[in-house]
């Protein structure tokens, strides 16, 4: 398959941004992240004006517009810095873990796979749903996730799932993987499901 030009300046683009992430000490990669999500803030105004307007909708009663626009930065930077962690997953381990990470509900999980009987993992795109998923390989969980494929660039496509990989994560593409999901659950092993964006099957 042949790509575009301007396929392989994203590819390579991205590639070197999560080297350089991955180089950098955690504080360090979270206020880079911080400043790109501020940046994003200040100049993505497509996209600026409509979370605007969805928070003034919702909470146009109980903030003034200077408090929307502040909680709408912080997204922002939010944002930012969970894309700096989320480049920063291959290099992730137990230690990291045990610093920055704390679990709620974690006996369910371990209920489940004493039991054998598989579990669906639902999360969605909230806080850093990359590093979720990353977690659960690293400790060992049998973990399969369902991603939708990056039609439009392929070689970025492979450069996600192969950081998703790094820990032992199994990556299933959406659309014709039901039966496999159902033999999955059968022999107990667990299948992560970010819902609320993006898989449309």
């Amino acid at each position: 398959m042949k790509h575009s030009l301007t396929e392989y300046i994203l590819y390579f683009s991205v590639r070197l941004t999560a080297l350089f992430f991955q180089a950098l000490p955690l504080r360090s990669a979270l206020f880079m992240g911080k400043v790109v999500g501020a940046l994003g803030y200040y100049f993505d105004f497509k996209h600026t004006g409509v979370a605007y307007r969805n928070l003034r909708i919702a909470l146009a009663g109980k903030y003034s517009i200077p408090q929307l626009k502040l909680i709408l930065k912080k997204n922002y930077q939010n944002f930012g810095m969970n894309m700096a962690e989320a480049l920063k997953v291959p290099k992730l381990d137990k230690s990291y873990i045990d610093r920055y990470i704390r679990f709620k509900g974690k006996e369910n999980l371990d209920n489940a796979l004493k039991s054998k009987k598989g579990a669906i993992i639902l999360g969605a795109h909230f806080g850093s749903w990359e590093i979720c998923f990353a977690v659960g390989g690293i400790l060992g969980y049998p973990l399969h996730i369902l991603v939708e494929e990056q039609i439009k660039n392929p070689m970025l496509d492979r450069l996600l799932n192969q950081m998703r990989r790094a820990h032992g994560v199994s990556v299933l593409k959406v659309g014709s993987q039901f039966r496999r999901v159902i033999r999955i659950l059968q022999e107990g092993k667990f299948v992560g499901i970010v819902a609320d964006h993006g898989i449309k099957e």
